[in-house]
């Protein structure tokens, strides 16, 4: 995120004419002026089962939204739909896409949508058990090590409250729109006792 900002910011002055007698004025993209947020995965191993932790941290000096997932029961589950594991077995190009377990659950009811505050320079953190992600009908085990993971983020829409809604704070807040996604990380190297 902090080279795109370097990036756009560079070519916004180099558009300027040298000999122009207006005051130069930096015009940013909306990229550029984003926030920076990073997301890490950390493989973590508690006996014998290792556990992925992901942490979102607001690295910027603004505050910010984003749409993680949906909850159930006014709160009482929450389910990080907008989350992917990419799999990728050790000598291979081939990448395996894992989701939560939990991402798509069986509901007939309201669901509201998980929305993650990152306050500025704060981070927040869930661990989930390698297990938890599945693709079809397969949980992913560590039968598939050596591996390399990578977490990607693709932020849920804002929530549309409709005419009646009883949620209609949640579409009043301001999300950030735009992926995110981790660096590669190899399992089970990378794990580490917790």
């Amino acid at each position: 995120m902090r080279w795109t900002v370097v990036f756009t910011c560079l070519i916004a002055v180099a558009a300027a004419p040298a000999n122009s007698q207006e005051p130069r004025t930096l015009k940013l993209s909306p990229a550029a002026i984003a926030p920076a947020v990073e997301m890490v995965l950390q493989c973590l191993t508690i006996s014998s089962a290792p556990n992925l932790r992901i942490t979102f941290r607001n690295t910027g000096d603004k505050d910010l939204n984003f749409v993680l997932g949906m909850t159930l029961g006014n709160g009482r589950s929450y389910h990080a739909s907008a989350l992917s594991l990419d799999v990728r077995q050790r000598g291979s190009d081939m990448i395996e896409v894992f989701a939560p377990a939990d991402s798509q659950p069986r509901i007939a009811g309201r669901v509201d949508p998980w929305i993650l505050a990152l306050p500025a320079d704060s981070e927040f953190s869930l661990t989930k058990p390698l297990g938890d992600f599945g693709m079809n009908l397969e949980k992913l085990g560590m039968d598939r090590a050596p591996m390399d993971l990578r977490l990607r983020l693709e932020p849920l829409p804002p929530y549309q409250p409709k005419p009646g809604d009883d949620t209609v704070g949640a579409g009043l807040v301001h999300v950030r729109t735009g992926r995110l996604q981790s660096t590669w990380i190899r399992v089970p190297e990378d794990c580490k006792p917790r």
